[in-house]
């Protein structure tokens, strides 16, 4: 039988080194204003005006109420390293189940694991070769940063 939650260690791992911004890495200040700007900028402006930025909050504030009732087991208000864990942990599972489990059984069977292998390396050797500048074979920390702005 083969061990599921190491294959899913290893597809999280591949899905961190496609520059993703993932639950395990904090954008700096400019990426989060560029993330900022690409989900709440609904008028395309470049810039986020106050109607956008109080819709903003809003849909955070509505965000983090629903993240914590669903991992803020304590209910102290607040995610303790443990329960910041199991909550990265639950997510990176469910993005990786909804993005690949192609037959919707709730787990990924060996074919499913193989396609998204294939599709992580395919997708991580496209951004090496679009943004790795220093020609090293891997994303350094300022090309890592350019792929995820764009």
């Amino acid at each position: 039988m083969i061990n599921y939650s190491m294959q899913i260690r290893t597809l999280l791992s591949l899905i961190i080194l496609t520059a993703s911004t993932s639950y395990a890495q904090q954008p700096d200040k400019i990426q989060a204003e560029q993330i900022m700007l690409r989900r709440f900028d609904f008028n395309k402006d470049g810039m986020l005006d106050d109607s956008e930025r109080t819709q903003a909050q809003k849909i955070i504030e509505e965000q983090k109420a629903m993240f914590l009732r669903r991992f803020d087991v304590n209910k102290d208000g607040q995610l303790d390293a443990n329960e910041a864990g199991i909550a990265r942990q639950t997510l990176e599972k469910e993005e990786l189940l909804q993005k690949y489990d192609n037959n919707h059984d709730g787990q990924l069977d060996d074919a499913e694991i193989a396609a998204a292998k294939q599709q992580i390396l395919q997708q991580n050797a496209m951004l090496i070769q679009k943004y790795d500048t220093n020609h090293d074979g891997r994303l350094d920390d300022q090309e890592r940063a350019a792929a995820q702005s764009n």
